[in-house]
């Protein structure tokens, strides 16, 4: 599928990218070769494929949550302020 130029600016328009006049070319064919990429990938054969969420069998373990006392916080947020780069 080949994205054309008007196609490009109304795709920069509705993500809100400025983009020059000049790289709308090369957009143009950035964009189709992703395109061609993606439609290539839908022609393989996926039918006999188990979908999978996690790849591997790892069980993530979860904390339990606990209250922090506030005074703890208050520091922690204090000492961070102040490695701001502002």
């Amino acid at each position: 599928m080949d994205i054309d130029k008007k196609l490009v600016k109304k795709i920069a328009t509705l993500s809100r990218v400025k983009i020059e006049e000049k790289e709308v070319e090369r957009f143009s064919k950035e964009l189709s070769k992703i395109i061609t990429w993606v439609e290539k990938l839908n022609e393989v054969d996926t039918k006999d494929v188990i979908p999978v969420a996690n790849p591997s069998d790892i069980k993530i373990p979860f904390r339990e949550d606990e209250q922090k006392k506030k005074l703890v916080i208050l520091l922690y947020l204090k000492s961070w302020s102040k490695n701001l780069w502002i």
